[in-house]
């Protein structure tokens, strides 16, 4: 039959595209414009290669459908790649054939580490199948140990999304791990200028089996090793490629000019490498050679005389190789094919140096962050969140090139598994420090002890025992403590710390700064900062004393190039936003125990025991634990100034350095012409700042060698030698993406990029901005050779070191690279000059803050505390600390003193004797009275969940007065709360059901009510970080609790249940503005947080009044009226089994919230309980759907069968003319009344109401585009079938003893659904909310609305009311 279709007509504002959502039954930088100069006019910036101009960058997440064939192709394969950001490493994969959509495998990271960005290695093993991953925080590239074997390593799963983590630990260096034959990879661990031995260990992973062999231990450095098969390993020793045996036996395979890197293994088994040009180091412009030995001379050579033969050839910097996990070996950068390829080697052209290739090589990788608006590295909302990676996909069977958005974690590979890469690894024996760790005072030399400690523990000797309740670890090895309220950091912004860095190079601090006692609440002893940190002269200062007028100073630009590279600009830790306090930055606070091998004492652990106690901006570390844990201590007011005022940190920091420098010059090492004022020429002092300096006195302690170590040498092989400098691509231009991989880049090298490109960093939340004025050169090609010193720089006979990489001639024996000594001390004592300073080919600093700029403001529009309570008179209030204690803070956001009704305390889980949950708790200066706590939920069904346990309780210091009824509300700090599972238990109670489940991420300071409830003992209120499910990764808060005694019990306690006629879906003004923000809300980088129950403050429940009142029942509620206690639990897209518990037959979570009845609001107590329901039971959003969009005629059609559960039977509906009444009868009407009946078993004095749907459609749907006049007919007709069988329903239950009333409102609605005049029910709605994600809701990508579409508007809301209070007088 043929019918008429009309033309789409749009309901309601505008949008660009249409899709039909029916919920429920419709139901570090990239170029940016500087900011304005404070100071006088600098000189004028360095020219370079004009930068792309700033702007949206936003891409598709997949190619479209129509684009598929002209880009795509043929290919067919898995593409996959890896990036780092605050929340983890992550290992990302997309299929070809279906568009190149990114998914996230898994994301890797570890608790209890604070950093910006975890960083990391990956390869691909043969299949294709698995990931072999290193991974770190961004800052164990500051530490020689943990750069060359710290980095935690896991196997992904790329097809499962499994994720086994190896109880060992691995170097950071380009080429750990190593893939290629097989599914094994090698990773590899280097020892240290702190070691006595120049030796490698080698391991190799079994990634099918998940499990690591037994080290191979080699002497000298042997890298780039890669596995061969027979269990052979193919890798570089010195100039040497070498076959290594099981045993460790090493046959020399041939010679190259320089160390072999980027070895790859291809398909026939023949190696293909890049080499340097021998000879002198020919500068920035060398020659870089692909090389190639066939399999044959691989697996036979036994005495290194098969020649390579190069294959390609090109500008060192400018080329790389990559392979694919098949065994196809490419090209990637510029580079000149000499003579014929090997069958599996390619140079295509075209591909983008340092590209990943995919699985079969069909296609290649680039990643990046995505910018800013304002053309930033990274979003400003993602800057410590998961980051979209822009991904650019080249096919190489098609030329065609495409950028992909990928937000990490929005799609994985499999959700279930994501959490299991936040699961500690087992190379963590303990999360928490080990039992036996050194033990000091908790209370230093006087200092204060924690409000949560009961009495003092003084004197040196007391023993400090770890505590189950205080937040505080008496057991720590640092001096300044996280948890502590009174010893909270101050995060300052990027302003701030430039500002403190320009006036401390020139000792110019004390002129602005002279802190008071007490300064910010932290009950230090007031102190100027460069009296507590004086900076010393510079050794070679001509009128021997600090000023700027002489230029012998620290460059502001390389003081702030080590605080953006030691903390990203962080005071405070990274959950502190500019202008707030919270636990200080500390590095390694914990100590961790770590034994490769499983033993103790193994010398190639990590003494994770003896914490690194890092603070601050400059991470300050010397001096910085307590006493008689095995260094000196600086004083109380040092140690705390240090951790807690910037000032002080940065004038701490910057003395170090000035120390450094004279060390390092004192002892004749100086850079170019030596003079200060030269960016290049602090690379001595750097190189020492990151890994210390061996002085000559002590040469004879360390076999005669002294200077600076070998760990940041150019020289040594852990350094990628095709590397341009440090955030600058070849050519000069920005290249932030090298900040996601700094473990390429020597310390110094990284530091003076800093100086040249500034971070981007947060201002304030959602402003991002460049944090400081960079270094400026000459000319661009001045500062491309000055921030890459020359490889062979720092390597001569002085320091053992044979800068031709070993000569043809000379014996190859263990250790004879470039450092040839055995115990790798090639430590480098000369000066050096690779740039003429006094030719003007240096950088120089931009000092832009002079003295007469005071100490720039703080930040204080940041999340301001909320210090009036705004309740009801007489409430009492129980805050999340003691009473009278003033939390740290600026005096410009503070709430004063705590007034306190009762105590808070936590309670710890213990495990293996420590309590490893204090790793995971932190505290923020916000929410309520400026101060809040917050950890990360966890199942305790897991390991971890059960180890991290941490519950929170707030107990009122008295008894409810009078009746005993009051009313519980909780306090949601407006940021670090994020749980949409939060259970809160109320002891004390006579009440059915004394825990009360709550989403927390209000993104307001607001109460919540848990309900009223009658006290018969002392009134407690706890909450854990248990939460079902939970995998870490949703932040949990305590704040405040309050108490509002009542006179009585409550006249009307009203639940509103259901779906999302009930919780107020459309009922809003434009935007979504009357939902509740916590039910709204959609992170388009973790998909996996969204909560789209979309519950209205015009929700029909609160419209209603109840018999007897002219006050509607959201009013009374709102005023918290003694007479009401109503709570709106509907959630949109509800079905029964989303209502009912497991226990009753249901029990799914609905965008991450419990059942329905699992959150506790029904009791005995309950008066009315309202409720829509069975409306996407019927399965109204696909049969609508297929009205819309595929059908000529859709009551003919047939869509996929569904169970009672919601899953698919794998049949098909058959004509849904018949189908859909005969499910509403037979399916639908007794699921309502199962749900009636377990409504009533929970609350057996109420009185149930269930409300039914309005009509849908008037005129027979004639204004609505593709409903036919038979569709529309049919479609209402299904509406009155559901109607009639949910009344029927209604009198099923009452006939089982519930008192449960059908309540129709349909004459309500008469003449005013969709196409009605006028029109209360929304048609089709282009106005999209914010959770809002069409294609989630109904899986027809191609349109686009809200699924505020088909839902009654605010007046429809009002109908709805109208029913129900029609229907509640005919009940008297």
């Amino acid at each position: 039959m043929s019918r008429k279709r009309r033309p789409l007509k749009r309901h309601r504002r505008r949008h660009a595209s249409v899709a039909v959502v029916l919920t429920t039954a419709a139901a570090l930088m990239a170029p940016l414009a500087l900011p304005a100069q404070a100071a006088p006019p600098a000189p004028a910036g360095t020219p370079g290669p004009s930068p792309s101009e700033p702007g949206p960058d936003r891409h598709p997440t997949a190619v479209p459908p129509r684009d598929r064939a002209k880009v795509v192709g043929g290919a067919s394969d898995r593409a996959w790649t890896t990036s780092g950001d605050a929340s983890g490493f992550h290992v990302l994969v997309a299929d070809a054939k279906a568009g190149y959509p990114w998914k996230t495998a898994a994301t890797l990271a570890e608790p209890g580490f604070d950093t910006d960005t975890w960083i990391g290695n990956a390869c691909v093993t043969a299949s294709g199948e698995r990931a072999v991953v290193a991974y770190a925080p961004r800052t164990f590239t500051n530490k020689p140990e943990l750069m060359t074997r710290g980095a935690f390593t896991a196997v992904v799963e790329l097809t499962t999304g499994r994720v086994t983590k190896l109880p060992v630990q691995a170097s950071l260096s380009y080429f750990s791990p190593g893939c290629g034959e097989g599914e094994t990879a090698v990773l590899s661990q280097f020892s240290d200028d702190a070691g006595k031995e120049n030796a490698t260990r080698l391991i190799t992973v079994d990634a099918k089996a998940g499990r690591a062999s037994s080290p191979l231990k080699l002497t000298g450095q042997v890298t780039s090793a890669i596995p061969y098969g027979g269990g052979e390993i193919v890798a570089a020793e010195g100039p040497q490629l070498v076959r290594i045996g099981k045993e460790g036996a090493r046959h020399p395979i041939a010679a190259a000019d320089r160390v072999p890197f980027q070895i790859t293994r291809d398909a026939a088994g023949g190696i293909t490498f890049l080499d340097g040009p021998g000879g002198a180091d020919p500068g920035p412009k060398a020659v870089g050679q692909v090389k190639h030995v066939d399999a044959a001379a691989v697996r036979s050579a036994r005495n290194g005389k098969a020649r390579p033969r190069p294959i390609a050839s090109g500008q060192l910097d400018a080329l790389d190789l990559a392979g694919s996990p098949s065994g196809e070996v490419f090209v990637t950068g510029r580079a000149e094919t000499e003579g014929k390829l090997p069958a599996h080697v390619h140079n295509p052209g075209g591909l983008d140096k340092g590209a990943v290739m995919s699985a079969r090589g069909q296609s290649a990788v680039t990643s990046r962050w995505a910018h800013g608006q304002d053309g930033s590295p990274v979003r400003a909302e993602e800057a410590a969140t998961e980051r979209t990676v822009v991904n650019q996909v080249k096919v190489l069977g098609t030329g065609k090139s495409v950028e992909l958005e990928a937000a990490p974690g929005a799609e994985a590979v499999a959700p279930a598994r994501l959490a299991d890469g936040l699961a500690p690894s087992p190379a963590l024996r303990s999360s928490a420090g080990p039992a036996g760790a050194p033990e000091g005072p908790l209370v230093p030399q006087g200092a204060s002890k924690s409000p949560f400690t009961a009495a003092a523990v003084s004197g040196a000797a007391a023993a400090a025992a770890p505590s189950a309740h205080d937040p505080v670890e008496a057991e720590r090895t640092c001096a300044v403590p996280r948890g502590d309220v009174r010893k909270q950091a101050f995060q300052p912004t990027p302003r701030q710390v430039e500002w403190a860095v320009d006036q401390a190079v020139i000792m110019g601090l004390n002129q602005h700064v002279n802190r008071p006692p007490n300064w910010k609440g932290t009950g230090m002893t007031g102190y100027n900062p460069q009296l507590l940190f004086p900076l010393r002269v510079l050794s070679g200062d001509p009128n021997g004393y600090i000023d700027k007028a002489d230029e012998w100073h620290i460059p502001a630009q390389i003081l702030l190039g080590i605080t953006a590279q030691e903390s990203n600009m962080w005071q405070a830790s990274r959950y502190v936003v500019p202008g707030a306090t919270g636990n200080p930055l500390i590095g390694n606070y914990y100590g961790i125990d770590y034994a490769p091998n499983g033993t103790q004492g193994d010398p190639w652990a990590i003494n994770w025991a003896k914490a690194d106690c890092g603070y601050g901006i400059t991470q300050i570390t010397d001096g910085m634990r307590l006493p008689g844990h095995d260094q000196p201590a600086m004083s109380v007011v040092q140690q705390e100034a240090a951790a807690l005022d910037y000032t002080a940190n940065i004038a701490a920091g910057a003395d170090k350095l000035a120390e450094k420098w004279n060390q390092t010059r004192d002892a004749g090492l100086t850079v170019n012409n030596g003079k200060p004022k030269y960016i290049e020429n602090w690379a001595f002092a750097l190189w020492a700042y990151n890994a210390g300096f061996y002085p000559q006195s002590d040469a004879a302690k360390n076999n005669g060698t002294w200077g600076v170590g070998w760990t940041n040498n150019p020289a040594n092989p852990l350094w990628k030698a095709n590397r341009t400098p440090f955030l600058e691509s070849t050519g000069g231009r920005d290249d932030y993406s090298h900040a996601s991989h700094p473990q390429d880049w020597p310390y110094q090298e990284k530091v003076m990029g800093w100086a040249a490109r500034p971070l981007s960093a947060m201002f304030k939340p959602g402003t991002m901005g460049v944090a400081y004025r960079q270094a400026w050169w000459s000319d661009w090609t001045f500062r491309t050779g000055g921030l890459h010193p020359p490889e062979g720089l720092f390597c001569n006979s002085s320091n053992e070191c044979d800068p031709a990489k070993i000569g043809p001639n000379d014996k190859n024996e263990p250790g004879l690279g470039a450092c040839t000594r055995a115990d790798l001390h090639c430590w480098y004592h000369q000066p050096v000059k690779y740039v003429d300073c006094d030719r003007n080919q240096c950088g120089q600093a931009t000092h832009r803050f002079d003295a007469t700029y005071p100490e720039q403001p703080d930040e204080d529009s940041s999340y301001p505390p909320r210090c009036s309570s705004g309740l009801p008179a007489g409430s009492l209030i129980v805050d999340d600390l003691p009473n009278g204690t003033r939390p740290a803070g600026s005096d410009a956001r503070s709430c004063g003193a705590v007034a306190s009704s009762g105590s808070f305390a936590f309670d710890f889980n213990l495990w293996n004797g420590t309590y490893p949950g204090k790793i995971d708790m932190h505290q923020i200066g916000g929410g309520y009275g400026g101060h809040f706590w917050f950890s990360h939920t966890r199942d305790t069904a897991d390991t971890d969940g059960g180890r991290l346990l941490t519950t929170g309780t707030w107990t009122l210091g008295q008894n409810i007065p009078g009746s005993g009824w009051a009313r519980v509300m909780v306090h949601m700090p407006d940021h670090g709360a994020q749980t949409r599972q939060a259970k809160y238990v109320v002891y004390g109670t006579d009440s059915t059901s004394p825990v009360r489940v709550v989403p927390q991420r209000t993104r307001e300071n607001r109460w919540v009510d848990l309900g009223v409830f009658h006290f018969t003992g002392t009134p407690k209120v706890s909450l854990s970080t248990h939460a079902d499910g939970g995998n870490g990764t949703e932040d949990v808060a305590w704040d405040a609790a309050a108490f509002q005694p009542l006179p009585g019990k409550p006249a009307d306690s009203v639940v509103a249940l259901g779906d999302s006629y009930s919780s107020g879906e459309g009922a809003s003004v434009s935007g979504g503005a009357d939902y509740y923000k916590e039910s709204n809300y959609r992170d388009t980088t973790n998909g996996a947080t969204r909560d789209a129950c979309h519950r209205s403050t015009q929700a029909w429940s609160r419209q209603a009044a109840l018999p007897g009142s002219t006050t509607s029942i959201g009013a009374l509620a709102d005023v918290r009226d003694p007479s009401m206690d109503y709570h709106l639990i509907a959630c949109s897209g509800a079905r029964t089994y989303n209502v009912l518990s497991k226990a009753d037959g249901g029990g799914k979570a609905e965008y991450g919230e419990l059942p329905q009845l699992d959150q506790g609001y029904l009791d005995q107590n309950t008066t009315l309980v309202t409720i829509s329901i069975g409306g996407n039971d019927t399965l109204f959003t696909p049969i609508f759907t297929s009205c819309l969009i595929t059908s000529e005629f859709c009551q003919a059609d047939s869509i996929d069968d569904v169970d009672v559960n919601g899953n698919k039977t794998g049949k098909k509906t058959g004509p849904l003319s018949a189908y859909v009444p005969d499910r509403i009868k037979n399916l639908v009407r007794p699921q309502i009344v199962k749900t009636l009946k377990a409504i009533q078993a929970r609350a057996p004095q109420a009185k149930i109401v269930l409300m039914g749907y309005p009509p849908l459609l008037e005129k027979d749907g004639g204004c609505l585009p593709t409903i036919s006049t038979l569709e529309g007919p049919w479609l209402n007709s299904i509406g009155e079938t559901l109607l009639q069988e949910m009344d029927g329903a209604a009198r099923d239950a009452r006939a089982q003893g519930v008192k449960a009333w059908f309540s129709n409102p349909k004459e309500a609605f008469k003449g005013q659904a969709v196409c009605g005049t006028p029109e209360t029910v929304h048609g089709i709605v282009m106005d999209l909310v914010e959770s809002d994600t069409p294609q989630l809701d109904t899986n027809v990508i191609k349109l686009g609305s809200s699924a505020q579409s088909f839902h009654p508007k605010v007046a429809g809301a009002r109908h709805y009311a109208d029913a129900l209070e029609q229907t509640l007088r005919t009940m008297q």
